[in-house]
């Protein structure tokens, strides 16, 4: 009898609990409560590929059209993450729960790239060619912040050499997202020039080796003297500085001209002021050959060269003294046996001109003392050249090999 009354009781128990269950249920129901969350259900952010995201800050508020009209704080959860150095969406879902009541919101990330490569023209060889000249690529590298090295896949238009006037080479590559980078490069071509007769000068007996030699470059000029060698052919020799466009001095040697040690600042009261001065001067610019042109020199002319007094004011002696210390260290110096006067003696192209080829004549070899750091004298060369291939000289440039010129050392 009295397990029939625990067993009704229990089963009134059980009855009003899933009365009071189904009367929450109907209740929730009625109030629609729900999770809102402070961004859309569907974000999506697009970040460039190797910037900076954060993930932003999301909140959940717990909602119903009875209860919690204004909304109750709940915490979030966040699964996911995104890699702004990898392309790709990320999907990440914001999470929270209460009362019953869950619910979510998904944030894509979209990591692209719309950066476009970059190239990189390598200086030209020469800022012009002649009517018919082949054109012969300087070089050029592409890069890419995603796809790396694309130097490979640049495409590059070809250029007519047959007419003269201002032509274009179009470089162009894409990458993989689509991204275009152009690049342009100009090349004059001109007409050819007609053999150069020389009538002012009577010819030479000699026949001789001449060895132009430019000191104190490069210099503005530099180009525009190399261009002249280059039309006929001619190499030269160049004494260099630690001033002016250094790329010059690798142009200079990819030309096959001879780069030798001259100074790095010119400064007397620096260079010879001790034997060590003087080495540590050379030693910067022979550092400064090297890393254009991929080897030190061997070759030197001494600021004022070997016989200059200047040098007596810092240090008695120092010539003599260096002078066997370079021959000692398998340096060889070169002074001259031909001056152009562009020193100093004048500043006239005439004079200059009529000062080397005067200077040349019946002379074996002759060491010619010029400076292309002046404008007058690099526009007497191209008259140079021709009144000496006209009178049977052979140009060449200075080797370690090559015969030299020792001046009386007087300090």
């Amino acid at each position: 009898m009295q397990n029939k009354k625990l067993y009704l009781i229990l089963g009134v128990c059980i009855a009003a609990a899933l009365v009071m269950i189904a009367a929450v249920l109907i209740i929730l129901r009625a109030n629609d409560a729900r999770i809102e969350f402070s961004i859309p259900e569907y974000s999506v952010e697009t970040v460039e590929f190797g910037g900076e995201w954060t993930a932003p800050e999301v909140k959940a508020y717990l909602k119903g059209n009875i209860f919690n009209k204004s909304g109750k704080e709940i915490e979030v959860t966040r699964e996911g993450d995104a890699n702004t150095s990898e392309l790709g969406e990320y999907r990440i879902v914001y999470s929270a729960s209460a009362d019953l009541v869950s619910g979510s919101a998904e944030y894509v990330v979209k990591v692209v790239d719309t950066t476009p490569p970059v190239i990189t023209l390598a200086a030209a060889k020469s800022e012009f060619l002649y009517v018919g000249d082949t054109y012969a690529e300087a070089g050029f590298t592409a890069t890419d912040a995603v796809d790396g090295d694309l130097t490979g896949s640049v495409t590059a238009t070809d250029i007519d050499t047959s007419t003269p006037g201002q032509k274009e080479i179009t470089y162009t590559v894409t990458d993989q997202s689509g991204n275009v980078c152009t690049a342009t490069r100009t090349v004059v071509v001109r007409e050819k020039p007609a053999p150069t007769q020389v009538i002012d000068s009577p010819p030479s007996t000699g026949g001789g080796v001449i060895y132009l030699t430019f000191d104190d470059g490069p210099s503005a000029y530099t180009a525009t003297l190399l261009d002249i060698l280059k039309k006929y052919n001619v190499k030269a020799t160049f004494f260099v500085t630690g001033s002016g466009d250094r790329s010059l001095i690798a142009r200079e040697a990819a030309e096959g001209h001879s780069v030798g040690i001259h100074t790095l600042t010119h400064e007397y009261s620096k260079i010879y002021a001790s034997v060590d001065a003087y080495f540590a001067d050379l030693n910067a610019v022979n550092e400064i050959i090297k890393e254009q042109t991929g080897e030190y020199s061997k070759l030197v002319r001494f600021p004022g060269g070997s016989s200059n007094t200047v040098s007596k004011k810092y240090c008695k002696g120092i010539m003599t003294q260096l002078a066997a210390e370079l021959e000692a260290k398998g340096y060889k110096y070169f002074d001259w046996n031909v001056s152009s006067g562009d020193a100093g003696g004048t500043t006239v192209s005439d004079t200059v001109y009529t000062n080397v080829i005067n200077g040349v004549r019946g002379k074996a070899y002759s060491i010619v003392l010029q400076h292309d750091i002046k404008n007058f004298s690099v526009n007497a060369v191209e008259r140079i050249i021709v009144w000496g291939l006209n009178n049977g000289y052979t140009f060449a440039p200075l080797t370690p090999d090559s015969p030299t010129v020792h001046q009386h050392i007087n300090n």
